[in-house]
């Protein structure tokens, strides 16, 4: 019995760190980041979201992702003192997080074939839905999933960006 409640409380904190990744994303780094102002939240909007665009989806890694993460685990701690199962759970989902993010940015056909609604998320005309990187149960839930993988749209867009990324590397610019 003790092992099924562990079990249990491991994929309870596992769900709940794709839903704080979902909350996360929309509330702190959307809402927030739009205000150039806040410079810490800005720069997901900004700094990440424009050199997506710009690289056909391709990012380098964060360090500011990789602190935001970590600060996220060590302020989540307390939690084992309840469950170190519903902690294990966060922790794993953070992770999983973490290199699917990771991995989707440096290697965007993946991205495209395994997470469509992050590409999505990044490619397509709005970038106000696709709020999950990981899942996209969440948005499914909430009404905020948009299909543009494989569309029409998706392709001719594509193009155009390409023709822009030839364009800037002609003239010696990458970004």
């Amino acid at each position: 019995m003790e092992v099924l409640l562990v079990c249990g409380l491991f994929y309870l904190g596992f769900v709940y760190a794709q839903l704080l990744e979902w909350l996360i994303h929309k509330h702190l780094l959307h809402r927030l980041g739009k205000d150039r102002k806040n410079k810490f939240f800005a720069y997901h909007f900004y700094e990440h979201h424009k050199a997506s665009r710009n690289n056909l989806f391709y990012d380098e890694p964060s360090l500011k992702e990789t602190l935001s993460i970590l600060l996220l685990l060590v302020l989540h701690l307390p939690i084992i003192i309840i469950s170190s199962g519903l902690y294990g759970g966060i922790a794993v989902g953070a992770l999983r997080y973490y290199y699917v993010h990771r991995r989707a940015h440096l290697e965007p056909e993946w991205c495209k074939k395994h997470y469509p609604w992050h590409y999505a998320h990044h490619m397509a005309t709005t970038q106000e839905m696709n709020w999950g990187v990981t899942t996209d149960k969440f948005d499914r839930l909430f009404g905020t999933r948009l299909v543009y993988v494989g569309t029409e749209k998706e392709t001719k867009d594509t193009q155009r960006r390409i023709n822009r990324l030839n364009k800037r590397r002609s003239y010696g610019r990458s970004n």
